[in-house]
């Protein structure tokens, strides 16, 4: 199943938004943990591609091991967003945002700053900690939009506690199941050229943005299965150690490692995988979005929880965050044809949608709209 392609706002006459908007995106990040950053990335991509003039900035910790690989200018701060509110705030001040998107992160002091500022403000939640802050009456009365970013099959529907705080202190509601930059076609294929690799033929390990869990070292684990499984041969195996790794890991044969690919690109090798060796997170949907089965090892606290609804479908076969154990679940699935066919088959009943497009439709909502002459900056 070929991923949804990224489409531009349909916007009518009487609803333009303006065509250079300030978008400021805070997600939050730190040491460990990637994927609130690449929903981020992949949302910049839509804006800049609705809006080619966009001016795109990002408010990140600086003890990220991505910070200073951000493709967008970006204001680096001392610590998560969260526990750095003047750093923020002065960040908001310097860039007057016509949106500030949180991610995961913020806090009521922030998000009344980018309001006086005359900023909409935007949250957007990925899993239940995260959504029932969002769900505080006390953030909610700051708030324009809330975007879960949480799939169907995950119980994204509002519960009847939501439904009556929503009552009390109105918030627009934004659903999409997952996000991922636009397939980088290009770039996989050359990829694939340079290391062998056939579509259908090869297996893809990324442990994501995986630090350490359980005591242990995410991306050792992920590579010390990957090893024993391109031993076993025959498939070959690329190993997409992640931003966060700190493992060298030495190539050898049938076996292929790279630290970390643009994220379009890495959706498009995905695809075309035989299998997928993966977290528990945000990657488990962007794989599921591309139709390839998958062996999930949980990688946080409440991955396991999230795993688990998409092994009980067929989607995905859940396994533990040791070598063993996930070359056991890998060596089972990758030659049973039969197997395969049936998760390809679960994956395609309840199909995932990118909701970049979503996205940025949610955001010309909350854009001023043109009128004789631009806003002054």
């Amino acid at each position: 199943m070929v991923a949804p392609s990224l489409r531009e706002p349909v916007l009518t006459p009487e609803i333009q938004p303006l065509a250079v908007p300030r978008i400021t995106f805070v997600p939050v990040s730190g040491p460990s943990g990637v994927g609130e950053y690449y929903e981020a990335l992949a949302i910049a991509a839509g804006v800049r591609q609705a809006w080619p003039q966009s001016q795109v900035h990002f408010v990140v910790n600086r003890a990220a091991r991505y910070a200073h690989e951000v493709p967008h200018p970006c204001t680096l701060i001392e610590s998560s967003p969260t526990r750095a509110t003047r750093s923020v705030v002065a960040a908001l001040m310097a860039q007057r945002p016509h949106v500030a998107v949180f991610i995961s992160s913020g806090r009521v002091a922030q998000y009344r700053a980018a309001r006086r500022l005359g900023a909409r403000v935007v949250y957007m939640s990925q899993r239940p900690n995260s959504r029932w802050k969002g769900f505080r009456l006390r953030r909610m009365r700051h708030l324009d939009q809330h975007w879960i970013s949480q799939s169907r099959i995950q119980g994204a529907a509002l519960t009847w506690l939501e439904r009556l705080k929503l009552r009390l202190a109105p918030v627009e509601m934004v659903f999409f199941d997952g996000l991922h930059e636009p397939l980088d076609e290009a770039a996989a294929r050359a990829r694939r050229a340079s290391l062998g690799l056939e579509p259908g033929r090869y297996l893809v390990f990324c442990p994501g943005g995986g630090g350490n869990f359980g005591g242990v070292s995410a991306p050792e684990v992920f590579i010390e299965a990957a090893r024993q499984v391109a031993a076993r041969g025959p498939w070959k195996v690329l190993v997409v150690s992640g931003p966060n790794s700190t493992v060298d890991a030495a190539d050898a044969e049938r076996l292929a490692t790279v630290r970390s690919l643009p994220n379009g690109e890495l959706m498009a090798l995905l695809r075309d995988a035989r299998l997928a060796v993966i977290n528990g997170g945000t990657l488990l949907v962007q794989t599921l979005m591309q139709g390839t089965p998958c062996v999930a090892a949980p990688i946080a606290g409440d991955q396991e929880q999230r795993i688990a609804p998409y092994a009980a479908l067929g989607m995905a076969i859940g396994t533990r965050l040791q070598p063993g154990a996930m070359v056991a679940a890998t060596m089972r699935l990758v030659d049973d044809e039969t197997a395969l066919a049936a998760m390809r088959a679960a994956i395609a009943r309840m199909p995932l949608q990118n909701g970049v497009d979503v996205a940025v439709q949610a955001l010309a909502r909350l854009l001023p709209l043109q009128s004789g002459s631009p806003l002054v900056s």
